[in-house]
């Protein structure tokens, strides 16, 4: 008779201290979430969400048409958006709708958030697992205190869709990417227990590739034949209107049926009979495909595998590099349709517009307004210095020293250390020497911060082999966290905008740097033109853009126009004005400011009437 264990308190809190850092690092999740969800209203727009989320749909229906054998070309001309991969757009997308489903009045902003906020969580995680590769559970889950009160990524983490998910993206291809390498180092840890195994694999491999082989034969046939597959299938319904439709897509409906079918067939006949190594191989191959579809930049992190890989000098590098690097790039090309008609060209294209991003605007620093395409080569570094909190900091560079002593060492961890060490110094010199052109601060550069936490999980250890009273090691955490919660709730809900005490705190900036770059603030600013204006009058902008920001939240009817120009036909009623450019200052400076949103002296936007 066999004896089955049932569930006791005992054993539930034997399991608890066992696992009682991810427990940890769950409740920490949930406390965040939660108090997102309490301040979700409070959140405006961001200056790029409303069109990104356009371009979203149209992604959406880009797969739409192609399934049902209907042109898309029109979808992918679309001002410079298809340069940016879409594969977190289609995937949010696809989330908002399940949740649209569920909670039907949940507005798209807000749903979008949502997603936003989870994908920044997700980061956390992630943070927690990269760390512990070099660092104590302890110290994992300070660090991820550490992330989670950081108002500048907190800020982004809700509205913005484009620099936080490619960061949670780099960060997943990375974690993924490294265990992949290290199962692939030590055989046991991916072991079968099935007698055989490695045989049916082997031929089961060779099936599946000769299967494979067979049916893109079979396409590229098809492609060049006038799509005979669906002639053959469909004699009487191919007209010469299905004709027309399929001239300007990859693939027709019956190709992508085939494909579909095929597709998860294999899938699931890897994942449920391969060994652990090809799980992960293509686990981390699927993850890096979709970080290139995110970011041209996406490249980079699986450099960064590549290089743990051959660093290790694993036998079996070749198999990796090879593995890897295609199932990259065959989800990177089906995840990004701008590629589809000429991927190598259409890669670099996008890699060039990146660099050299036609972007003509000024970009305020120390006072000055520098050119974005000709900034100085300490714009990332001191920004840097001055927008994430200094216990963070502080801990980073001394977990940089440790990290440089064990490249004298045969420590396990000495590569993990390493490659954290270029993922971020790299990038650094490289930006400092080629200046590229950045605005909206270093936001495009989010993707190299995740080493900066991970060292500062080294340096945490290393602390805690000199502090040893309990009672100490918690008031050092507590002073390391409580900057970034103070900010966060004082700034609240422009967490983003964060300059530490290097440069007097965000209240004491006032015009030296960039502030609400995103023009969140034009939702509080309707908030109190609908309490104090009249139905229909008229309110100014600079743009449209900034309009539809203000609308979103507006309780009341108003007239938009943009200025200032000659051909307004009357004077507006309002003018909202970000501080941006000095807009708030060098515009309509004989109306009456009578609402300014600010933090301490420095200015975010300014709401003025008529006198």
């Amino acid at each position: 008779m066999v004896q089955q264990k049932m569930a006791s308190p005992k054993n539930l809190k034997l399991w608890f201290r066992q696992n009682i850092w991810e427990c940890l690092l769950a409740g920490l999740i949930l406390i965040s979430f939660g108090i997102f969800l309490f301040t979700l209203s409070d959140y405006g727009v961001s200056y790029d969400e409303p069109v990104f989320y356009v371009y979203a749909d149209r992604m959406i229906q880009v797969y739409k048409n192609m399934a049902v054998g209907e042109n898309f070309g029109t979808l992918l001309d679309f001002n410079e958006h298809p340069y940016y991969g879409p594969a977190y757009l289609i995937g949010g997308r696809i989330l908002i709708g399940i949740f649209q489903a569920v909670f039907s009045g949940l507005e798209i902003y807000n749903a979008w958030h949502i997603v936003n906020f989870l994908t920044f969580l997700l980061g956390a995680v992630l943070i927690f697992i990269l760390t512990r590769r070099v660092a104590s559970k302890p110290a994992s889950i300070i660090v991820v205190g550490l992330y989670l009160t950081q108002p500048l990524l907190w800020g982004h983490g809700v509205m913005n869709p484009k620099d936080i998910p490619f960061m949670a993206a780099f960060l997943a291809t990375m974690v993924t990417g490294l265990k992949m390498v290290d199962v692939f180092n030590h055989p046991d840890s991916g072991r079968e227990t099935r007698k055989g195994s490695r045989t049916q694999w082997s031929r089961k491999a060779r099936f599946g590739f000769i299967l494979v082989l067979f049916w893109v034969g079979i396409i590229l046939v098809d492609r060049f034949s006038e799509n005979f597959l669906a002639r053959l299938l469909f004699p009487t319904q191919f007209s010469g209107f299905t004709t027309t439709l399929l001239n300007f897509k990859i693939l027709n409906l019956v190709e992508f049926g085939f494909l579909t079918g095929i597709g998860l067939t294999g899938f699931i006949l890897f994942f449920r009979k391969s060994p652990a190594r090809i799980r992960w191989l293509i686990l981390a191959g699927v993850v890096s495909g979709l970080t290139v579809a995110n970011r041209v930049l996406g490249p980079a992190a699986a450099g960064l595998v590549l290089f743990y890989a051959f660093m290790q000098n694993s036998k079996k590098r070749w198999k990796i590099t090879f593995g890897f690097v295609g199932i990259t790039l065959l989800v990177a090309y089906a995840a990004w349709p701008f590629l589809w008609d000429k991927p190598i060209y259409r890669f670099f294209d996008s890699l060039r517009v990146m660099i050299a991003f036609p972007w003509i605007a000024t970009v305020r620093l120390d006072g000055i307004d520098f050119p974005a395409s000709d900034l100085p080569y300490y714009f990332f570094p001191k920004l840097l210095a001055i927008q994430f909190t200094l216990p963070l900091l502080l801990s980073a560079v001394a977990g940089t020293a440790v990290c440089l002593k064990w490249l004298r060492t045969k420590r396990q961890n000495r590569g993990t250390g390493v490659v954290l060490m270029v993922w971020f110094w790299l990038p650094m010199m490289a930006v400092m020497a080629v200046r590229p052109t950045l605005y909206d601060n270093f936001r495009q550069l989010l993707f190299i911060i995740p080493p900066l936490f991970a060292m500062a999980g080294v340096a945490v250890d290393e602390f805690a082999r000199w502090v040893k009273a309990p009672a100490f090691r918690i008031a050092l955490v507590g002073v390391g966290l409580l900057p970034g919660i103070i900010a966060g709730f004082w700034l609240h809900p422009y967490e983003y905008v964060y300059y530490n005490g290097l440069v007097g705190w965000t209240g004491s900036i006032e015009r030296r740097y960039e502030t609400d770059y995103w023009g969140t603030t034009m939702c509080e600013a309707a908030k109190y033109v609908s309490g104090q204006a009249q139905p229909g009058d008229t309110v100014l902008f600079t743009g449209p853009t900034l309009s539809q920001l203000f609308e979103r939240c507006a309780t009341l009817p108003f007239t938009y126009v943009f200025g200032p120009s000659e051909s307004l036909a009357e004077q507006p009623d309002v003018a909202v004005f970000w501080s941006r450019f000095d807009n708030d200052i060098v515009l309509y400076p004989d109306y009456d400011p009578v609402f300014t949103i600010r933090r301490g002296r420095t200015v975010f936007a300014v709401v003025k009437v008529m006198p």
